[in-house]
């Protein structure tokens, strides 16, 4: 379930469940929370995806999450930390995993 109030005319989204849950669209934009599921589990880090139109940005809030890029010649990974952004420009390859 989003919990979602306002206050003075902001709107406040927080959500607490498990995966993936997109919270505000805008045009071309889609801003989600997502949280610990097993299809982000360690065993999962041979699934890659990409985004050919838009970008993606990860903010790693709790927990402790990897970032991978994969170019044609290399992965790289990136230990994620909390309250950094991490802007995946469009046409990268990427994967995440996390632990709760």
């Amino acid at each position: 379930m989003i919990d979602k109030y306002l206050i003075h005319k902001v709107e406040v989204l927080d959500w607490e469940g498990q995966g993936f849950r997109p919270l505000v669209e805008f045009g071309n934009w889609t801003v989600a929370l997502m949280n610990w599921e097993p299809r982000f589990d360690p065993a999962g880090v041979g699934d890659v995806e990409r985004h050919t139109e838009t970008y993606e940005v990860f903010i790693l809030t709790h927990g402790c999450s990897v970032l991978f890029i994969a170019t044609e010649d290399e992965i790289q990974a990136f230990d994620m930390e909390p309250g950094i952004v991490y802007n995946i420009t469009k046409d990268t390859r990427h994967s995440v995993i996390s632990a709760k």
